[in-house]
């Protein structure tokens, strides 16, 4: 667990935003969890629901198992607020292609959409 940001009170530790990570077999990240509780304590505050809900995200990601390429970034998958990137290599292993789940395709290092 990694915790971003925190304050020491007289009562003991108390954090703003945290993170942890979920390894897979080869060390990759396969999960990490984000835990925002300054935004879900403004919620409360502004007692705005919808910003209270916000505290908890996860992002997944998926790997080629020989290479170790990123094949996959999914952010809150199943969720309402859910996004996905995928990506595709060229002959030397470097980003061609990135397409997110508006299903937008770009090539790396340009602007412009593929048709």
């Amino acid at each position: 667990m990694f915790v971003q940001s925190q304050t020491i009170t007289k009562n003991g530790f108390k954090f703003r935003c945290a993170g942890s990570y979920n390894y897979d077999i080869h060390g990759n990240v396969k999960t990490l969890y984000q835990d925002n509780k300054q935004l879900a304590d403004l919620g409360v505050e502004l007692e705005n629901e919808d910003l209270e809900n916000q505290r908890y995200k996860r992002i997944d990601y998926d790997y080629d198992l020989v290479s170790g390429k990123v094949n996959q970034v999914a952010f809150q998958a199943g969720q309402p607020d859910a996004s996905s990137h995928k990506y595709e290599y060229d002959a030397d292993n470097r980003i061609s292609v990135v397409s997110t789940s508006s299903y937008w395709r770009f090539r790396a290092n340009s602007p412009h959409l593929i048709a």
